[in-house]
């Protein structure tokens, strides 16, 4: 395939575009009572019979009423915002709660939640989940941190009654972040139900679960937040294969106005306890990995994205100070970091939205190390530019330079997309210029020196009755040349697939392209059965073609067993191959086995065996996670090493 004309992406794109009206947002009265009610799933507590109530929920997709009654009711005080939700099932012995984890996938449960809008900017939204079996799941604006009390606790039970089940919630004022002057807040609530594999929500936030189309909570009188230090330290402590090793580290959070937060940290600890495992298959590009560092993720929403910050380029650190919230209409992050003696990095960033159709970016970076003096400099700006609601067309563009003092690279982007709908035509339309010498010493940056177009187009549609509960297909072409002019890449890819509410799916994938050399071709295939339960879900992949040159071959094949009510296991072994004469050849086979036992809901034995290359890595730990107190992990062996390695490792997080 030779390249294609921009114009004919163009004239797809304007095929694409339509218009529709958007809803005026509906409100509920913010009650403030007396009595806090007690949060036992008992909904006798005479608060419930003040608070504004609603009863109407949607299936986003189109519009349909639930198939299943839920009626939810919402106080608050100075100290908490309370909820309670009562979910009648007209098959309640199929109520499935299978996660006992805080903070796991309730992905296979039925559950119920909201999402909190503080500052009505339709951005860094909140949202707190509980699942029938009372595990609780949040996302807080501030970040994620594993840590219980460091991220912000907050209280909920869940209780089974004979036409369903009951929740009741509590969230404390002081784990969030808001402007106390206020009298409005931006809130949904939404109920998964397991059986029919459906969400429900209220009001109808549309297919895109559009913030703008929350309800209105107005009304509201603010408590004015205690700001008070919190401090989490951990030690950990080594020993094995003649080493030792004692290493201590402290992190310090303060929030300096109800909306801004700052965060130190001395001598944070690296390495990730229970690390995904990546895969052996070829990327002619770096894998993004993520990071669990209670410093990186603080404020992460604040913060610039993996092009030019990725966090996990900052390893080793002695101390780091940063700063992320908003004032006014300003979304402000940043950060220092220092490795004393060795490197240092600085991060910047505002941000500023207009209304609901325009934002804006703004952000610089400087890496220093003995061998490296980086600078970045990055804009971003994006523009609703027609339609209204779900019909929006939204346009980017950003510019951003990076390299040396002296010797600066320069990238730009420029996209134009709609929001994707049910049964429409979705598109994202890209050009980018990356010149040969950009080089964000912190960023992931794919192929340079080079200009790319691209053009997706794509449809769904979800189902709310049925065997089916969504299809899709897709079309991705892109077109890559050098800065002189000659081809670096093109392709075309074309993808689509089915999801049966059995928890069965399947998804095809089949692309050809070429790379300068490299002529590839690809056909995927991937099916999967167990998707609604939690412990015995499976599948396999399967990829073939040419790849890099050389044929390509890889496959996978998992399975998740569940031996008990508290021990589960699962397997996986894949294998990839590329056959010369590509100079990318290679061979691997991976075999990864893994099982938990859940002591109960706080504390979990778990190992793994990774088998790779002709050796075996057997990982062993002991995990305590507790609401309140001293985190623990006990650890025999390396999860980041290629066999196993007679090391026991102690590491325990605490709270001050």
């Amino acid at each position: 395939m030779r390249r294609f004309a921009p114009w004919v992406m163009l004239t797809i794109l304007f095929m694409t575009i339509c218009t529709a009206g958007f809803a005026v947002q509906p409100t509920i009265k913010a009650v403030k009572v007396d009595a806090a009610p007690v949060i036992d799933g008992d909904l006798s507590d005479a608060c419930w019979q003040q608070a504004p109530s609603v009863k109407e929920f949607f299936f986003p997709a189109d519009g349909a009423n639930a198939a299943e009654p839920t009626t939810v009711w919402l106080c608050y005080d100075s100290k908490n915002i309370y909820m309670a939700f009562h979910c009648k099932d007209s098959q309640p012995e199929k109520i499935m709660a299978q996660q006992k984890k805080r903070g796991g996938s309730l992905n296979t449960d039925d559950w119920v939640g909201f999402d909190l809008d503080c500052f009505g900017k339709y951005t860094h939204i909140s949202w707190f989940d509980v699942s029938a079996g009372g595990v609780q799941v949040e996302s807080l604006q501030t970040g994620n941190a594993s840590k219980i009390e460091w991220k912000g606790d907050w209280n909920a039970t869940a209780k089974r009654v004979p036409n369903g089940y009951v929740v009741e919630f509590a969230i404390p004022w002081d784990i969030l972040q808001y402007d106390a002057s206020r009298t409005s807040m931006g809130i949904a609530f939404i109920r998964r139900h397991a059986r029919l594999d459906q969400w429900w929500w209220a009001p109808n936030v549309g297919p895109n679960s559009d913030a703008r189309n929350f309800y209105l909570w107005d009304g509201l009188d603010l408590p004015k937040p205690h700001n008070a230090p919190q401090m989490m330290a951990y030690g950990l402590f080594g020993t094995g294969e003649g080493n030792s090793a004692r290493r201590v580290g402290l992190d310090m959070k303060y929030a300096l106005t109800p909306s801004l937060t700052s965060v130190l940290t001395m001598n944070p600890d690296f390495r990730n306890i229970e690390q995904s495992v990546d895969s052996v298959d070829f990327s002619y590009n770096e894998r993004y990995l993520p990071d669990s560092r209670p410093f990186f993720q603080e404020g992460t929403n604040h913060f610039p994205g993996s092009n030019i910050y990725y966090t996990r380029r900052i390893k080793d650190i002695d101390t780091g100070l940063s700063v992320s919230g908003r004032t006014g209409d300003y979304g402000i992050a940043a950060m220092h970091t220092e490795q004393f003696g060795e490197e240092h990095h600085n991060v910047v960033q505002l941000s500023r939205q207009w209304g609901d159709h325009t934002w804006a970016w703004l952000c610089g970076i400087e890496s220093h190390t003995p061998k490296v003096n980086n600078h970045v400099g990055y804009f971003v700006m994006n523009q609703v530019v027609a339609g209204k609601g779900d019909s929006e067309i939204k346009a980017s563009a950003s510019y951003a330079t990076a390299g040396s003092p002296s010797d600066q690279g320069r990238s730009y982007a420029a996209n134009i997309h709609n929001r994707d709908r049910p049964r429409k035509l979705g598109f994202y339309l890209s050009h980018t210029i990356v010149e040969p010498d950009y080089n964000p010493y912190l960023g992931l940056v794919g192929d340079k020196g080079v200009r790319s177009t691209s053009l997706s187009l794509s449809t769904y549609d979800d189902f709310s009755k049925g065997a089916l509960t969504e299809w899709y297909a897709g079309i991705d072409m892109w077109n890559v040349d050098t800065m002189s002019g000659s081809l670096f890449s093109d392709g075309i890819d074309i993808s689509g697939g089915v999801d049966f509410r059995n928890g069965t799916g399947a998804y095809l994938d089949a692309g050809v392209s070429q790379r300068e050399a490299n002529h590839d071709r690809n056909l995927s295939f991937n099916y999967y059965w167990g998707g609604r339960d939690l412990y015995r879900n499976g599948g396999v992949t399967a990829d073939v073609g040419k790849l890099a040159n050389g044929d390509h071959l890889a496959w996978k094949v998992w399975q998740g067993w569940q031996i008990s009510q508290k021990l589960s296991i699962q397997g996986s072994y894949e294998y990839a191959r590329i056959k010369e004469p590509s100079p990318e050849a290679f061979s691997a086979k991976q075999l990864v086995t893994s099982l938990v036992y859940d002591i109960d809901n706080e504390r979990t034995l778990s190992g793994r065996v990774i088998s790779r290359k002709g050796n075996a890595n057997l990982y062993l730990a002991y995990r305590q996670r507790v609401r309140s107190g001293t985190d623990a992990y006990v650890i025999f062996g390396d999860p980041n090493a290629d066999d196993t390695r007679n090391v026991f490792t102690l590491k325990l997080i605490r709270m001050f």
